[in-house]
């Protein structure tokens, strides 16, 4: 069975100026947390942003350290990936996670 701590982080809620990410490996919560990121609670870290432009240079960064962006129903961090990209303000390639089933979940690389 699939295991979140695999994927070490993915992108929860990003649709207006939190950026909230779920966790489970130190090293990345370290990284976050230096870059301004605040605890919430277990496993939840949060950052807020003042723009796009500083959302799509947070997105950078989460992109470059693998951490993964949620699709799902709404405006979810995926979808919001692909419109700063649309945009411009940032570019290249992201992972999406999709959940398929309770406690299962699929990557989807090169997106």
């Amino acid at each position: 069975m699939n295991s979140v701590r695999e994927i070490g982080a993915y992108v929860v809620e990003a649709a207006g100026l939190d950026i909230v990410v779920h966790v489970e490996k130190v090293e990345i919560r370290s990284v976050l947390v230096a870059h301004g990121f605040t605890i919430q609670a277990a496993n939840v870290l949060k950052k807020t942003v003042s723009n796009s432009v500083e959302k799509a240079k947070i997105f950078c960064l989460l992109r470059d350290m693998g951490v993964a962006f949620s699709a799902g129903p709404g405006w979810s961090p995926s979808e919001v990936f692909e419109e700063l990209r649309d945009r411009e303000l940032l570019d290249g390639v992201y992972q999406r996670i999709s959940w398929v089933a309770p406690g299962e979940w699929q990557i989807e690389s090169n997106c």
